[in-house]
């Protein structure tokens, strides 16, 4: 079983990020199958895309806090908002919990869409200035949480389908 930390500290981001993408457009019956554990890699994969997210969603919210200089703590909401996520994407790894790891990361990437959006909605709403910092931070936010929920969603529909008709 690979370790969270583990995947960190190899750098097979670039790989994976690949084969992520091609199943999330493609479909989870076309998977490359390329390591040694070639299955396991297939049921890892949305864990380590949500590893990834996660951690992107935390280097946004700190390198605009301290990037900026902000002295506000909403600077760090992408943060806030990527560390359960890459948290549940570690304990995603483990086979027992996949399953609620997963949905509770979809749950988290939905907020994480939605809540950037109303935020910018109400500021629009009341006619005030977004500051082009702002607005980049709260886009990102939204389509990295986006991306995740997309590829959350297609997974589960994959799964349900691999795993045969219904048992009534």
């Amino acid at each position: 079983m690979t370790s969270c930390y583990n995947l960190l500290r190899k750098g097979r981001h670039h790989g994976d990020l690949l084969a992520i993408m091609a199943v999330t457009f493609r479909g989870a019956k076309r998977l490359p199958l390329t390591e040694s554990g070639g299955r396991q890699r297939k049921n890892t994969i949305m864990a380590r895309l949500s590893i990834i997210i996660g951690s992107l969603l935390v280097l946004l919210g700190v390198g605009f806090y301290v990037g900026l200089g902000a002295t506000s703590l909403t600077a760090l909401i992408p943060a806030f908002a990527g560390a359960p996520i890459l948290i549940l994407g570690c304990v995603a790894l483990k086979e027992s919990v996949r399953k609620h790891a997963m949905h509770g990361v979809a749950m988290l990437s939905l907020l994480g869409l939605l809540l950037p959006l109303g935020r910018l909605g109400m500021q629009l709403a009341r006619g005030a200035e977004v500051r082009s910092t702002v607005l980049t931070s709260l886009l990102l936010m939204a389509g990295l949480s986006g991306f995740l929920l997309i590829a959350c969603v297609r997974s589960f529909i994959n799964a349900r389908i691999l795993s045969g008709p219904a048992q009534e």
